[in-house]
């Protein structure tokens, strides 16, 4: 599913450059999430059933206020008794566009204020709408213990083993580590070039990667809670996570566009 946006067609990404037409515009300046566009959970369901990932999505988590997405990750015990089927100890936030918005290749971008506190993970991603697992392209990833650093990644599945596979890249992008910044990511056939506030940072080229790719996606906005296990990348919560003043992810604005030519 690909439509032209009727809003700011105009409107040109702050990355790659030529021409491009916009598919996809939310600047959430509607009194509560407009639901023609989002949906709250993931694509799948209302967790991450990875062993690593602790938190469950609760509506409750998930305002528009002053022209902002607001995605909370909460210390409290989830009260819904789809979480207790999971065993998530925490009430977080997630929304995507799966039956509103699907897209193969093009540009995708979003003005972001990332939760901070150690166990906590802000992420803009999106994944196949017919929810095979991987492929998989995460625009940005930063965990609250760290969110200095941004990581891009890309996830497919070996042909030859079956074995999931991934390629991830890390950079520390100048600018005030705690203010918003403009994620994207440039996907085409040939390469995913990401970019922070319109600077290219990283780009991943791989042949077998990116033929595993080929295929609409849709996007997802989550802020998730890890656990505290060996070798988890996240990390969990500690006695100070759900103090800090910054446990909620901010979103200015959401916006897709295809290459005009």
């Amino acid at each position: 599913m690909l439509t032209v946006t009727p809003g700011r067609w105009w409107l040109q990404p702050q990355g790659p450059k030529g021409l491009w037409v916009q598919t996809f515009e939310d600047e959430f300046d509607t009194p509560t999430l407009d639901r023609l566009k989002w949906n709250i959970g993931y694509g799948w369901g209302r967790y991450n059933g990875n062993a690593w990932a602790d938190g469950c999505v609760e509506a409750r988590n998930v305002n528009v206020r002053n022209s902002q997405l607001l995605l909370r990750a909460s210390g409290n015990v989830p009260s819904d008794s789809v979480c207790a089927e999971g065993r998530k100890r925490y009430s977080t936030a997630a929304v995507h566009t799966r039956g509103q918005f699907q897209q193969e290749y093009g540009y995708f971008e979003a003005r972001i204020r990332v939760a901070r506190g150690a166990g906590l993970l802000s992420a803009f991603w999106g994944k196949p709408a017919d929810e095979r697992w991987p492929p998989e392209i995460d625009i940005m990833e930063i965990r609250g213990r760290q969110p200095e650093e941004v990581s891009f990644s890309v996830h497919w599945t070996d042909p030859h083993d079956l074995s999931e596979q991934h390629e991830t890249k890390t950079a520390q992008p100048l600018g005030p580590r705690d203010g918003f910044h403009i994620y994207g990511a440039a996907w085409t056939p040939r390469h995913i070039i990401y970019f922070v506030d319109g600077i290219e940072q990283a780009r991943i080229t791989r042949k077998d990667a990116l033929k595993a790719q080929k295929s609409p996606f849709y996007l997802i906005l989550n802020v998730e809670v890890g656990r505290d296990l060996p070798g988890n990348w996240v990390g969990g919560p500690n006695a100070d996570t759900f103090w800090a003043a910054q446990t909620t992810m901010q979103v200015d604005w959401v916006r897709a566009w295809r290459r005009a030519l």
